[in-house]
């Protein structure tokens, strides 16, 4: 192989890394904490997961108004992880504490 094709396959295998590293899903965390998801309004990519811990010293749920995701009641210290593996806007509540909404943004 000379330099050339040498270069060329070091670079595509520098592209590649760089593209798998791109690629590689992230966790989210919002926290449950006074009465509040914080924060409101993430934005994921298709394959990331969010993650809620609550803060709060009584239980919370996570509620997708669409039926998507619905977590147990969450005591304190407790979280909840969703993968989204699907586009689009989903708006959640706390059903115990129904003026607590939020949303997640996957594109």
């Amino acid at each position: 192989m000379g330099m050339t094709q040498f270069g060329r396959f070091l670079a595509v295998g520098v592209l590649a890394a760089i593209l798998t590293a791109a690629r590689k899903p992230r966790l989210t965390t919002v926290f449950i904490d006074a009465v509040k998801f914080q924060p409101a309004d993430v934005t994921l990519n298709v394959g990331d997961t969010v993650e809620w811990i609550n803060k709060d010293p009584f239980p919370h749920n996570v509620t997708s108004q669409d039926g998507v995701f619905h977590s147990r009641n969450l005591e304190p210290t407790q979280s909840f992880r969703f993968r989204a593996m699907t586009p689009g806007t989903f708006s959640y509540v706390c059903t115990l504490h129904p003026t607590m909404a939020a949303v997640i943004h996957v594109k």
